[in-house]
């Protein structure tokens, strides 16, 4: 709070956050924060409140207002159902939701509290019958924000004031932001992609955040980037792959920024080429950790690489043993940061402190190399995880979601990849469940994200003489189709 105290002190008038339907300037942003954290402090909340994040000022108004109110916010996913909400955040101490009135994607039919102007509900929060024993308790203030996912349910990580000003320092000095810099970020809040690149980085500098508003469509995004005239773009692989699909607006586009940012995930060589050759735009890699914030990034675009590490980041690549390898050799990825997490807040998986060796470097599950001047060529995961725009889904969610279906006494998911995109496949043992059952039920169970596309249903996978099923045999009956 402190670090955005200064930022209005400095910059007052200059305009905050902004989208297709408003702006506001950091005085008003700072009077809204207050106003908000008035009325906050009128209702029993507790100490932990989940924050559903939507990409709006309204949004930012509540994150901050709970910060100056010391509560906790829990950054969730605005793709998540009510229930959803329940099922990851249960187990936190997390005692109310705070609803961003700014879309009408879902609503709280039990808000206890709704703000003068309308635009936040809360509500107590009530968690599902799964939650743990006693919350695990951290120094507060703190904030937190979820994993996405890849080994289960998301787990939430709880990030010091500390952190986050190292984390958002680090990004600005690197994608250099001052005070006239306006960032067009089209992923969401919660995400760290955007938190990290364009929530206190930019308000540290003065800068100006803007929200895309409408459907994530080649034509509606085009508009925005026109419309707003943005210095950078923040987004995922798939929405450059998108807008690489019609090059016709995509030209339109030309020298109108002077960078844009894609994630760590897999982006095909081609698109970066059509994009540059269309737009003239450097299109960047960035490489970030859900435990760590922002890790690499560079002004100079070399082929296949996320950047070297920024300022307060130090790299190494290590073997399975933790040893150290030399420039050129293959191995995990393990990073020192000031802007690390404290800790898991939960004791489902693996403790945070168990991924972080004796010289303090928090080892990865991120295969790669360093070169000789410290660039990383990222090269997979350890493990099954399947990465598709930019979300890491473990497949063992969804396999245990298919397996808990009445008929179904086996399922294996797998990535396979098309012309465009790479699509969840889900192979099914069963004799009586429809593919048309499956998708309600997943429906209903699962994200949108993790609902297998292809569904393939047999009598009997293919397994060894061990009774494993054999992986080689599913795609050979794939190719065979």
């Amino acid at each position: 709070m402190v670090t955005l105290a200064k930022a209005v002190e400095s910059f007052p008038e200059n305009i905050a956050v902004k989208d297709m339907f408003s702006e506001i300037s950091y005085s008003e942003l700072w009077e809204n924060i207050e106003s908000l954290s008035k009325e906050i402090i009128k209702i029993n909340t507790g100490k932990r409140c989940l924050l559903i994040s939507r990409n709006s000022h309204y949004s930012v108004t509540a994150f901050y207002a709970l910060i100056k109110c010391g509560i906790a916010p829990f950054l969730a996913d605005p793709t998540w159902s009510y229930e959803h909400c329940k099922m990851y955040a249960s187990g936190y101490g997390i005692t109310c939701i705070i609803l961003d009135n700014s879309s009408d994607v879902w609503t709280l039919d039990n808000a206890a509290f709704l703000t003068e102007n309308g635009m936040f509900s809360i509500a107590p929060f009530l968690e599902s019958g799964h939650s743990l024993n006693e919350p695990v308790k951290v120094k507060e203030p703190f904030f937190a924000r979820f994993t996405s996912g890849s080994t289960g349910r998301p787990r939430a990580l709880a990030f010091s004031e500390a952190a986050a000003i190292a984390a958002a320092v680090n990004w600005a000095e690197a994608a250099n932001i001052e005070a006239d810099t306006r960032v067009l970020c089209l992923a969401s809040l919660n995400n760290g992609l955007s938190f990290n690149t364009s929530l206190l980085s930019v308000f540290i500098k003065g800068a100006t955040l803007i929200y895309h508003s409408g459907p994530l469509l080649p034509g509606v995004i085009t508009k925005s980037i026109l419309h707003f005239n943005p210095d950078i773009l923040v987004a995922f692989p798939f929405i450059y792959e998108m807008l690489c699909t019609k090059k016709e607006r995509l030209v339109l586009l030309k020298d109108k920024m002077k960078f844009a940012v894609s994630s760590s995930a897999f982006l095909p060589q081609q698109v970066t080429d059509d994009w540059t050759a269309c737009t003239n735009i450097p299109l960047k890699n960035y490489y970030g950790v859900a435990e760590l914030g922002p890790v690499t990034f560079s002004n100079k675009v070399v082929k296949g690489s996320v950047g070297h590490a920024i300022n307060g980041i130090d790299i190494i690549i290590v073997d399975d043993n933790g040893q150290r390898l030399a420039h050129g050799e293959q191995g995990k990825v393990a990073v020192k940061a000031d802007s690390a997490a404290i800790r898991y807040l939960d004791e489902r998986g693996a403790a945070y402190h168990s991924c972080v060796d004796k010289e303090g470097y928090y080892v990865t599950k991120d295969l790669g190399i360093l070169d000789k001047h410290g660039y990383l060529f990222l090269k997979g995961r350890c493990g099954p995880v399947i990465n598709i725009a930019g979300q890491k889904i473990d497949p063992k969610e969804i396999e245990e979601c298919l397996e808990s279906i009445q008929g179904i006494s086996k399922a294996v998911v797998t990535a396979e990849k098309s012309t465009s995109r790479i699509k969840l496949c889900a192979h099914v043992e069963t004799q009586s469940v429809t593919e048309e059952d499956i998708r309600i039920y997943c429906g209903r169970k699962l994200l949108h994200s993790r609902v297998p596309t292809v569904i393939r249903i047999y009598e009997k996978l293919p397994r060894s003489a061990a009774g494993k099923v054999q992986f080689s045999e599913l795609i050979k009956g794939k190719q065979d189709e």
